[in-house]
């Protein structure tokens, strides 16, 4: 990523066995003519599972990493699921926020 450029980030949480989660997250540079989404997380399984309660971007896992990975850059949307998007849904959802007219 460069700084000051706009980007397209999609995060998948699903539990995994035990107490662990597996992470993918996706990534495309707004400011491509064309851009492409990168599966940039494939299938990482972390320790703990997603926080209940309040959301918390940049959050991280359970009470005891709550603040592990803080976010420090600006946010301009944020859409949140009740069920894990596949890679179609999301490229879709990049197709249709890149629609120049």
């Amino acid at each position: 990523p460069k700084t000051g450029e706009w980007y397209y980030v999609a995060s998948t949480f699903e539990p995994a066995d035990g107490n662990r989660t597996k992470i993918n997250t996706f990534v495309a540079s707004l400011s491509d003519e064309h851009p492409q989404l990168v599966h940039v997380v494939k299938g990482h399984v972390a320790e703990g599972t997603a926080a209940v309660g309040r959301l918390g971007v940049g959050k991280g896992f359970d009470d005891t990493t709550a603040h592990a990975y803080p976010w420090s850059g600006a946010l301009d949307e944020i859409a949140v699921y009740n069920e894990v998007l596949g890679e179609p849904e999301l490229q879709q959802h990049l197709r249709l926020l890149c629609r120049r007219e």
